[in-house]
């Protein structure tokens, strides 16, 4: 680590965060009798982990336990002080940890991007490698699942426009080919509309699905019964959203995707969404003695405390707009990887490839489509600059002119298509190069 940067400070603070980390995991509550109700107690665990956590962390252990076990509500009469249930305690206990281990990645991004100088220079070209996971559709798809579709849904409508838009537009300005002359994959913007709305706008669109759930788990008495409800009330005649069996619709809701239709059991969606630490948490890690921690909490410039309270929705949707875009803007090549069979190796036939698993991937990533989209596509091109520079030691100069060489070389088509003249099976003439499909 010393070699990207990193003092002996920064990596023992790297280090006390990580410990921190895996002791608040190890950290385990029961519930007791009070007379408010049940409350939640630390259980003995063999050794304290809340005080192994809180000297690793750099804040005081009375601090830790107070933000784990109580909460403050604010009435007129003032503020008072509520204790937490087991449950609650639990995902106080998750929050912050998931929160100081994003926190810890980023920093770490953070320091190597500046000893490797990314931020001095912004405009200069970059390599970039992407690796996704797949469309997923399990016996159970939870909420993990609706996140990682909806970015296989926008990564699948970039790649669509990668792949078929923009060639079919370099075809409509050459005038050699029609829209209806090719095979367009599976359209999607109807589920990316039905998921967040305009993917390619910063701003979130009220109505759309994903917003909706953010929405539902800010409520005071929110639920995912409650939750449920309302998405089956308000996108019910949304033609992405069929309608799941009359038994089912207690439970779980239903998205057409562009792999197919997934059905979602909305168990833990709310608890999974509200990935957020109390207001309390910024004070208490904003007085760590731990120069990182308290980089990750401390007020900025203004002396306003950094903002904590972000959803799991918030963030996934922002990552993906800024992902799109940054994609829009690249030149990407795209590999479709393959799994042989679900474990790896080999049958008791020695075989590799299990065929009806193979399939099952290739559908889910629209390899089909794909396949049909170039078997219609002319993928080599030739820009008549070259020919006339190829020719001009035989031509004359001014038979070089891009409407003589068309003229020449349409003679040579084997056989003229009547919706496209300048077009034969293998060969096309544009306005400004000559372009030759894919042998089949």
């Amino acid at each position: 680590m010393h070699v990207a940067g990193f003092t002996e400070v920064n990596r023992l603070d790297i280090f006390r965060v990580l410990s921190g980390v895996l002791h608040l995991g190890n950290t385990v509550f029961d519930d007791e009798d009070a007379k408010e109700g049940a409350v939640a107690i630390i259980k003995d665990v063999g050794y304290s982990a809340v005080t192994c956590a809180s000297d690793c962390l750099g804040i005081e252990e009375a601090q830790l336990r107070k933000l784990l076990l109580e909460r403050y509500v604010k009435t007129r009469e003032g503020v008072i002080v509520v204790r937490r249930n087991r449950n609650e305690a639990t995902s106080i206990r998750d929050a912050i940890a998931k929160t100081l281990y994003c926190n810890l990645f980023q920093y770490l991004i953070n320091n190597l991007n500046e000893y490797l100088g990314g931020d001095a220079m912004p405009s200069m070209p970059f390599i970039g490698v992407l690796d996704i996971f797949g469309f997923e559709t399990f016996q159970v798809n939870s909420f993990e699942q609706l996140l990682i579709n909806f970015a296989n849904e926008s990564l699948q409508n970039t790649f669509n426009e990668k792949i078929f838009d923009a060639e079919l537009k370099l075809f409509k300005q050459e005038g050699m080919i029609t829209q209806e002359t090719m095979q367009r994959p599976p359209d999607n913007h109807e589920t990316i509309a039905l998921l967040a709305g305009k993917l390619r706008s910063r701003k979130e669109d009220n109505q759309s699905l994903l917003v909706q759930i953010d929405i539902e788990s800010r409520e005071p008495q929110a639920s995912d019964s409650k939750m449920l409800r309302k998405l089956h009330a308000t996108f019910g005649k949304h033609p992405s959203f069929p309608r799941v069996h009359p038994r089912d619709a207690n439970h779980m809701f239903q998205i057409a995707h562009f792999a197919g239709c997934v059905k979602y059991t909305v168990d833990g969606f709310i608890e999974k969404n509200n990935d957020q630490l109390p207001s309390e948490a910024a004070t208490v890690f904003s007085t760590s003695s731990v120069q990182a921690v308290n980089g990750f909490f401390h007020a900025d410039d203004t002396g306003s405390k950094k903002k904590v309270l972000r959803s799991v929705v918030k963030n996934f949707r922002s990552q993906i707009v800024q992902l799109v875009e940054t994609l829009e803007n690249t030149e990407c090549s795209f590999i479709r990887c393959v799994k042989p069979n679900p474990h790896m190796t080999r049958d008791s036939a020695n075989n590799w490839f299990s065929r009806h698993y193979v399939a099952d991937q290739l559908c889910h990533l629209s390899i089909p489509q794909t396949a049909m989209v170039l078997q219609s596509k002319y993928t080599m091109y030739v820009l008549y600059m070259l020919l006339t520079n190829i020719f001009q030691v035989v031509c004359l100069p001014e038979s070089l002119t891009a409407p003589s060489v068309i003229h020449i070389f349409r003679f040579c088509l084997p056989k003229r298509s009547t919706a496209t003249p300048n077009c034969s099976s293998k060969l096309c003439f544009g306005r400004s190069k000559s372009i030759r499909r894919n042998s089949n």
